[in-house]
This record gives structure tokens, C-alpha cells and sequence, in this order.
């Protein structure tokens, strides 16, 4: 993955060296269609307030002012951007300048080859390698975590459910549907009868007091029966036939 990496890295800044020797302008295309695109909405009144200063007045509504020695915009666009806007544009070319002549030196040609000047050296493959003499590094020993492992991905905080169209009940409080109030539920109502209101019909869950619960399990009297006592029963059957 390393390798893929490096050899990526290396083709990229090539391309991006050779990109930019094809620039006809100081300029990159994709600025100067932009700059193509805002000289289209140039529709505004400009008036001069001196010392290189400009109001901008939209015909349909909207106020600018234009500072030209500062390289700023009251929509704050050429100050985001470091590319004149519609309203500077409009001013730039009202004094006989060009927009591309105030784009900012980030988009000039010798800044975007600054940035992709360095080389990445190349490197000889690992048969080539001085040898260390060291025994190689080896992985690090597997260690099983305690407790049962987790099949879910842990989810973001912001991060919509698994089922984003089944609300959950975090948050919800609990209200028995008995007397109505909050905190618990109706198997676990307290409340008496006499405080219920009318036409209430659903009883007081009343909970089993029978202690003799043999043979009702689902233990190993259930049923036919199993191990000795399934077989002692199949031979008592078998003397009482043959004594007939």
C-alpha cells in the first residue's frame, strides 16, 4: 500500500508540473472562466467616492461598496475568494483595468508551481536493500479481548439509525395505561381500584401463588419421561405381557 502510494504521489506531481507549463495566461483555466462568467453580471450603477473607493447600486436592489486599494467587497466575496466579484469587476472595468490583473497571487502560474516544485526522489528495490543483519519485525501477538465481541459498527453521534424509519424510545417515559401515570406500567401497578377511572375494565394483574408446580416445568418430568425412568417403565410392561 506504502509503495502504490509513493508511486502515486510521484506520477501526481508530475502531471501537475506538466499541467502547468501548458497555461497559455498567468492564469489557470478554470480562474479565467470565471472571471468570463462574473463580466456577465455587470448590470450596476457605480459611483465614485474618491481615494479609490466605489459604491455599487443594483438596478433591481442591493448596495455595495468597493474598495480597490484594499481588494475588498462589502459582499465579502472577493475577500473569500482572492477573485474580484460582480461589483469589483463591474468598478474594475469602469477605471479601464482588467479583473484577472486583481485575482490574487494564490491563482498565479509561479504560485501553483511553488507548490508542486519538490521531487520525490527514486528508490531502488528492496534486493537492493543494505542488509541490517537484525532479525525481521514481526506482528504482535494476537490478544483476545474479555467478553462476547461486537458485531455492529459503532455509529456516529449524528448519525442516522439502522432502521431511520422506526423512532426509537430514548427519552420516552413509561406511563401505565391503568391509572395514567408516569414512571411505571401496567404489571406493575400499584394503584388501587377505587382510584381507576370509570368504565376501566382491564384487573389488577394478580400474580400466581401456587407453589406446586411439579410436573408443570419444562424440566425432565414433562412428557414421556427420559433416561432410566422412560426405560424401567418400558420393562415393567414387558414382564406383566410375558406373565400373561
Amino acid at each position: 500500500m506504502l509503495e502504490r502510494l509513493r508511486t502515486y504521489f510521484m506520477n501526481r506531481l508530475e502531471e501537475k508540473r506538466e499541467f502547468a507549463t501548458k497555461w497559455v495566461d498567468d492564469l489557470g483555466p478554470k480562474i479565467h472562466k470565471k472571471i468570463e462568467k462574473i463580466k456577465k453580471y455587470g448590470d450596476f450603477i457605480i459611483v465614485p467616492c474618491g481615494g479609490r473607493e466605489f459604491e455599487a447600486r443594483a438596478i433591481h436592489g442591493g448596495q455595495y461598496t468597493v474598495n480597490l486599494e484594499a481588494q475588498t467587497c462589502s459582499c465579502r466575496r472577493w475577500d473569500l475568494t482572492g477573485i474580484p466579484c460582480e461589483h469589483a469587476a463591474t468598478v474594475i472595468a469602469r477605471e479601464g483595468g482588467q479583473p484577472k490583473d486583481y485575482v490574487s497571487a494564490w491563482y498565479h502560474k509561479y504560485s501553483f508551481l511553488a507548490s508542486y516544485n519538490h521531487i520525490m526522489h527514486p528508490m531502488n528495490g528492496s534486493d537492493m536493500w543494505e542488509k541490517s543483519g537484525k532479525p525481521p519485525i514481526e506482528p504482535a501477538e494476537f490478544t483476545r479481548q474479555p467478553g462476547r465481541p461486537k458485531k455492529a459498527r459503532r455509529r456516529e453521534p449524528d448519525e442516522p439509525p439502522k432502521n431511520q424509519y422506526k423512532l426509537g424510545k430514548i427519552g420516552v417515559k413509561m406511563t401505565c395505561r391503568r391509572c395514567g401515570t408516569q414512571g411505571h406500567n401496567t404489571r406493575t401497578c400499584k394503584a388501587p381500584v377505587d382510584s381507576l377511572p370509570s368504565g376501566f375494565t382491564n384487573p389488577t394483574p394478580v400474580h400466581n401463588t401456587n407453589t406446586n408446580t411439579r410436573g408443570r416445568g419444562r424440566g425432565r418430568a414433562r412428557g414421556r419421561g427420559r433416561g432410566r425412568a422412560r426405560g424401567r417403565g418400558r420393562g415393567r410392561e414387558r414382564v406383566t405381557n410375558s406373565a400373561q
